[in-house]
């Protein structure tokens, strides 16, 4: 039950703190999203550091912070960074190691990180510029919270059937079908309060709890591969920023674009 109640207070703040951010948009949620994707980046890295991998932090670091920016800049230069990045890597991989018979491994987990994290949370910038972001956000938001909670609290109370025992052994069946079920509810909710054409939302209702579980999962499978139970100790009850928004984290792209080229933005 402390237990419990721990991961609560914090779940409360960190809404908090990232709707605030989300609703005053421009600076605010530019800082937020900027510092979460770094933050999320460096625990990726410690991660692959943990499986045995040696990638460049700082350049990965730095690569994240500029795919942020310029899509609050709306520069679209995502490629460019993504290349000098590439050149970057391998010329600092090159003479950083005594040895270069690691040096796919290492290069290749810089730029996951880069990816996972900065390549998917940007899209959280040109999420808040759509016409109807607040209403995409809702669904983002509720979606995702919902899912991941109420498969929590029903997976503690009635669960007897493991989900994925070898990557995640405490989900079970009764609280993922019980997750996507509420979080589906409040999806169709929230689109029905915001005026939202219901019919195409329904594809979203099934994509954004599907995406809520396969971030969880992915997250999952990095953590039992580098051996560890969080990816940091940032937030009480949670873990790690990542143990956090690892859901988040699929379940942004997966409505920006469904916003954009199937509902029309």
């Amino acid at each position: 039950m402390r237990e419990l109640g721990r991961r609560t207070a914090t779940a409360i703040v960190f809404g908090i703190v990232v709707l605030g951010a989300y609703y005053l948009g421009s600076v605010p949620w530019f800082v937020v999203l900027g510092l979460a994707a770094a933050v999320a980046c460096i625990e990726f890295y410690s991660l692959a550091r943990h499986s045995g991998y040696h990638p460049v932090v700082a350049a990965g670091v730095v690569m994240v912070l500029a795919l942020v920016t310029q899509a609050f800049l709306g520069l679209d230069l995502a490629w460019a960074i993504l290349s000098l990045g590439l050149l970057t890597t391998v010329v600092w991989g090159y003479a950083s190691q005594t040895s270069s018979s690691s040096f796919i491994a290492d290069w290749a987990s810089t730029f996951a990180g880069v990816l996972y994290t900065g390549g998917l949370m940007l899209h959280g910038i040109l999420l808040r510029e759509l016409p109807d972001w607040l209403a995409w956000g809702a669904l983002v938001f509720l979606g995702t919270w919902i899912c991941d909670s109420f498969a929590y609290l029903i997976g503690k109370m009635w669960g007897r059937h493991k989900f994925a025992p070898r990557i995640s052994p405490k989900k079970t069946w009764e609280g993922t079908v019980g997750g996507f079920v509420c979080s589906f509810a409040a999806v169709m909710l929230a689109a029905w309060a915001f005026s939202l054409p219901l019919l195409p939302i329904i594809g979203l209702g099934i994509l954004i709890p599907l995406a809520t579980i396969a971030g969880d999962l992915t997250e999952s499978m990095l953590k039992r591969s580098a051996g560890v139970k969080d990816t940091g100790a940032w937030l009480p009850g949670h873990g790690g920023l990542l143990d956090r928004i690892d859901s988040l984290i699929f379940v942004i792209p997966v409505v920006y674009y469904y916003a954009v080229y199937v509902v029309g933005g």
